[in-house]
């Protein structure tokens, strides 16, 4: 929790950025840019850097008629990295120089910002994470971003309190047992990604269904689109505790599992910025450096402070979560609750909602041994990037299964996925449709091949489901 001070500092250093974009929309240390780097691969500046811009990106739109005398050039504010094992690490270096770029825009406490206040000093401001798997201090957010007037409020986004349902997956999707449970498993890739070179896989499942859920219908608004969500400076709190949750992973199981190492963080940021130590320069495009110089905080020069609040539940009561009635690991199909069922809830369609936009079905053999198989959802290159959630059934072919109620659903959901899109054609290379959902189908069949199902043919079920235009064509399929 911050002091009133350093709420005032963290305040009047975001003030001071927006009112650098209101002077010059490409100026580097503004909040405009700031935003850019999240997701807009490219606009068009003048030569001379100073000019106006409104918030959207070009995406290489043709280039405006400009002014008599003014030459524009292509530039490159950032690529954000989602649906791959580089994920956490982009995230980090993004935090990293937008936390210098505040310290730096008053360290003196001497600059009026715009809301006719001077100071204080902003040389030590940090970023305060909002721990968003407990209650909210304010109607829906923490209070200091819900308060008129605040630098930190935002218009487009969510104001209502949460409804019943919202609260209800809120509670199974984002709650302190799902996020320790991430934490504890000993698998990088569930937990991180895949490497973008891998023949399956994509995001992790902290990206794939916390990280999706606040976004999307928890904040909404701005943050319910991967191409605006930094415009709301609750964007950079937000994932500052998703930064929290992957230090809490990296002290429980270390560096060594952590993959892509060497690759490039895509962006161009201020030049007064100190470059972390290990800085390369590489990519062919403006970088923050490769992934590996923000694997430990230490060269960050920064760390949490952890209160009792936001310590996670101990991995003691995780496992007691999964345990059937004699207390040992609850196995896929032999009881009422599938693991995903225990921590996350029976998925994200609710029948009492609406009907799905789409339902796939694909045939799984259960195989004597199990090797690493998942499930890919794929909808067509060229579909709109748009917002949808998945949820993915594995039930027996030969029974009647009603996924209208909860409990199949409870015992057969095997995971929840969500993918956030963007608005405007798919950038393909990084968060388009080209790029399947998956589902890891190993624990459920590995637990079923223990248990006396191998030879048998059990149905994967997808449901896709979302706010209108959710994909209304995919195909589902087993890999490899």
């Amino acid at each position: 929790m911050l002091t009133r001070e350093e709420l005032a500092a963290y305040e009047h250093a975001m003030q001071i950025l927006k009112d650098r974009s209101d002077a010059n929309g490409y100026d580097k240390a503004g909040y405009r840019w700031q935003a850019w780097v999240h997701n807009c691969p490219f606009i068009w500046q003048p030569s001379s850097g100073v000019g106006a811009h409104s918030d959207d990106c070009d995406r290489g739109d043709p280039p405006p008629d400009p002014p008599p005398g003014t030459n524009l050039v292509g530039v490159h504010p950032g690529n954000c990295e989602h649906f791959k094992d580089v994920f956490l690490p982009w995230h980090r270096a993004q935090l990293y120089y937008f936390e210098q770029t505040l310290r730096a825009s008053d360290p003196d406490g001497t600059v009026k910002d715009s809301r006719g206040i001077t100071g204080p000093s902003t040389k030590d401001v940090a970023i305060p994470f909002w721990n968003w798997t407990r209650p909210a201090s304010g109607t829906r957010f923490p209070k200091a971003f819900e308060k008129d007037g605040s630098p930190l409020n935002h218009d487009d986004r969510n104001k209502s309190p949460l409804e019943p349902w919202e609260r209800f997956l809120w509670q199974v999707i984002a709650g302190p047992h799902t996020i320790a449970a991430l934490v504890y498993h000993g698998d990088w890739k569930h937990f991180g990604g895949y490497p973008q070179e891998a023949p399956f896989g994509g995001a992790g499942y902290l990206e794939a269904l916390p990280h999706a859920f606040i976004h999307d219908t928890y904040v909404g608004g701005d943050m319910g689109d991967l191409s605006r969500a930094a415009r709301d400076p609750i964007f950079f709190s937000f994932h500052a505790y998703i930064d929290f949750i992957f230090q809490a992973r990296l002290d429980a199981h270390g560096m060594q599992s952590l993959t892509s190492p060497d690759q490039f963080l895509r962006a161009t940021q201020p030049a007064f910025v100190p470059t972390v130590p290990g800085y390369v320069p590489g990519a062919g495009l403006p970088s923050m450096g490769q992934a590996k110089i923000y694997f430990d905080i230490a060269n960050l020069g920064y760390r949490y402070e952890v209160t009792p609040d936001d310590q996670l539940p101990a991995p003691d009561a995780v496992a007691a979560i999964l345990a059937d009635a004699t207390g040992a690991p609850a196995r896929f199909g032999a009881t009422d609750k599938s693991r995903h069922a225990r921590l996350s809830g029976d998925g994200l369609f609710d029948p009492q909602r609406g009907r799905a936009t789409l339902i796939a079905n694909a045939a799984v053999p259960i195989p004597n041994s199990v090797g690493e198989i998942q499930a890919a959802f794929q909808r067509p290159h060229d579909a709109p990037d748009v917002n949808f959630m998945v949820d993915f059934f594995l039930h027996p072919s030969s029974l009647d299964v009603d996924l209208t109620q909860r409990a199949d659903r409870e015992k057969y959901i095997v995971t929840s996925q969500g993918h956030l899109g963007r608005s405007g054609p798919a950038d393909h290379s990084q968060h388009g449709t080209s790029k399947p959902v998956y589902a890891d189908l190993t624990g459920p069949l590995t637990d079923l091949a223990a248990t006396g199902h191998s030879g048998e043919t059990w149905t994967l079920t997808a449901v896709v489901s979302g706010q209108s235009p959710a994909p209304t064509f995919g195909a589902l399929s087993i890999v490899p």
